[in-house]
């Protein structure tokens, strides 16, 4: 499927059809199978239906490059009940008319795929810092970056007490000073060090940069970096 919205409805299914059996569609949108297969370009698509193969069209986009690009793990979360949607499935908002539920749905999907993106690239980084060739900087360093940028303080204080309200109270957050290679650039790296297993606490990362505490790790990005210590 491409990321390109196609043009018209013809378009949105035939990409459909290139994840989801024709019988599938047809259960999602409340249609026959026969209905389905009657669509033809030139020929007239109800409203209803046409609005229905739209928010289907973009659900699966969404869900697809999720999972990228597998139909089968595509399909099966389209179908499967969600505790947010009240047990209900994102076929069945589909079915029962609820795009603007489903819309709100897909950009949660993206939402969350961005954020699986940028774990992946501090989950990278952090492969250096477990490298015996990266050794810490040391305490004096980081309390020498933290006097020359003193207003990330107070957000290292709020990212050991979200460490410590997700990880568990034996959660510690391990500070070093990273520096660019290349450019000379210096960042803080707050690790977080817990007894966690590794995917449970991947999964706790991935909520707490869900969360961003209202803006506050956006607004020092530049300098801060949340992640992960195994050391």
């Amino acid at each position: 499927m491409s990321v390109t919205k196609p043009l018209t409805v013809y378009d949105e299914l035939d990409e459909l059809k290139g994840t989801l059996r024709s019988a599938e569609i047809a259960e999602v949108i409340g249609r026959r199978p026969e209905t389905i297969s009657r669509i033809r370009r030139g020929r007239p698509v109800s409203r209803r239906t046409e609005r229905a193969l739209d928010a289907l069209y973009v659900i699966v986009t969404s869900l697809l490059e999720r999972f990228g690009g597998d139909a089968a793990a595509t399909r099966f979360d389209l179908f499967r009940r969600r505790a947010e949607l009240g047990g209900r499935s994102a076929a069945d908002l589909i079915r029962s008319g609820e795009i603007d539920r489903v819309l709100e749905l897909a950009i949660a999907v993206e939402a969350e795929l961005l954020v699986s993106e940028e774990l992946d690239a501090l989950l990278r980084r952090m492969e250096y810092r477990g490298s015996p060739q990266a050794e810490p900087s040391g305490t004096r360093e980081v309390e020498r970056f933290l006097g020359e940028h003193p207003e990330l303080r107070p957000t290292v204080a709020l990212v050991a007490e979200a460490a410590r309200s997700l990880f568990g109270a034996d959660a510690e957050l391990v500070l070093d000073v990273l520096s660019d290679v290349d450019s000379g650039a210096e960042e803080l790296y707050a690790g977080i060090r817990s007894s966690l297993p590794v995917g449970v606490a991947t999964e706790r990362l991935r909520q707490l940069y869900r969360e961003r505490w209202d803006g506050a790790l956006d607004a020092v990005a530049d300098r801060l970096t949340v992640g992960l210590d195994f050391s």
